[in-house]
């Protein structure tokens, strides 16, 4: 009986030590900076409708913790619009590089192992380029 147990424990040993561990939790401040001259709305489109507004040379903040990097909006769409007047629509296969929903577009700066930090800039170019 106890060789029983000494093969089990040796076994469950080499199991668990053969699996990669679990990677940790990585938290993610998402920072939106205007920069655009103009107060701006974005809208999110999708099942779950939202609106943020951002007054010129402010921004807006919000924090995703889990265990992969991604944007932390849940929408098909999202859009500018810049001093309720003109506006601009990315959608997820947009290649724009200047989408909002490619975390590509974004400035990361990493703070530690497992904290980063990822700043998108609307600018006075983005206001000029929205449609009137």
């Amino acid at each position: 009986m106890e060789m029983k147990n000494t093969i089990f424990l040796l076994l469950s040993v080499l199991i668990f030590s053969c699996t990669e561990p679990y990677p940790k939790s990585t938290l993610v401040d998402f920072f939106y900076h205007n920069n655009s001259g103009v107060e701006i709305k974005i809208v999110l489109h999708g099942n779950f409708p939202d609106t943020i507004i951002i007054h010129n040379g402010e921004f807006y903040t919000t924090s995703n913790y889990g265990r992969n990097v991604s944007i932390p909006f849940v929408c098909d769409s999202i859009e500018l619009v810049f001093n309720s007047s003109s506006s601009v629509v990315y959608k997820w296969a947009d290649n724009s590089l200047i989408n909002p929903l490619k975390i590509e577009n974004y400035h990361e700066t990493r703070i530690s192992e497992h904290y980063y930090k990822y700043e998108y800039f609307i600018t006075e170019r983005d206001f000029l380029n929205a449609k009137r």
